[in-house]
């Protein structure tokens, strides 16, 4: 019964520590990527800023109302650092988006890249 109770919990601990390695690695992982990401978009700025300066002062604005989710879809794509102009110059739109539920906000950038292009 011991012997019994003993390997049940020897099983118990090694699935808890495998459980704990994935974990692991999967914060590993994650934040790997979201720092490829960051450095590509911070790329793309610097890109960007040689054309228009102002996006840096975008970018280092604390009130820009910018979501994290809109945050993150400006990272993420490619015409970002333009998106990030725009919503600069016209903050009513970055406000009204700032509001929108997470998954709404994922549409507005290429809503916001139709405007940009008339």
């Amino acid at each position: 019964m011991q012997n019994e109770a003993a390997r049940t919990d020897l099983e118990e601990r090694r699935r808890n520590g495998t459980q704990a390695v994935r974990e692991e690695q999967e914060r590993q992982r994650a934040a790997q990527e979201a720092s490829y990401i960051d450095e590509k978009f911070m790329d793309r700025v610097a890109e960007e800023a040689q054309t228009d300066p102002k996006i840096l002062t975008a970018l280092s604005d604390a009130s820009l109302p910018i979501s994290p989710a809109m945050a993150e879809v400006i990272k993420r794509i490619e015409p970002g650092p333009k998106i990030l102009g725009y919503l600069y110059d016209h903050r009513e739109d970055a406000l009204r988006i700032y509001r929108l539920p997470p998954l709404e906000t994922a549409a507005e950038p290429g809503m916001i890249a139709g405007k940009m292009a008339k």
